[in-house]
């Protein structure tokens, strides 16, 4: 599923899989970074379970989910003035 824009301009090209994960899930985007970008997590009640900065240049980041509850969460990716989130469901 595409990402929605939520500010900004749209983060566009990037998807997140599996959805839904177990212990490990991949943000993968088309080309590669031209600006520093971070991902960060939040579970439905809108708390930061993860803020991981992403290195210029690269074309995708792994997270690591095997400690996360069951549940519903938000991705969103930042770079730059760019801002698109996607919700992303674990399931143990």
């Amino acid at each position: 599923a595409a990402p929605n824009a939520v500010k900004g301009e749209a983060l566009t090209g990037w998807q997140l899989y599996p959805n839904p994960a177990d212990q490990l899930v991949t943000l993968q985007w088309t080309k590669p970074l031209s600006t520093a970008a971070n991902v960060q997590v939040f579970d439905l009640n809108g708390r930061l379970l993860l803020l991981q900065d992403v290195a210029i240049s690269s074309t995708s980041v792994q997270l690591e989910t095997g400690t996360w509850p069951t549940g519903i969460y938000l991705v969103q990716m930042q770079a730059g003035s760019q801002l698109s989130q996607a919700r992303l469901f674990i399931r143990h």
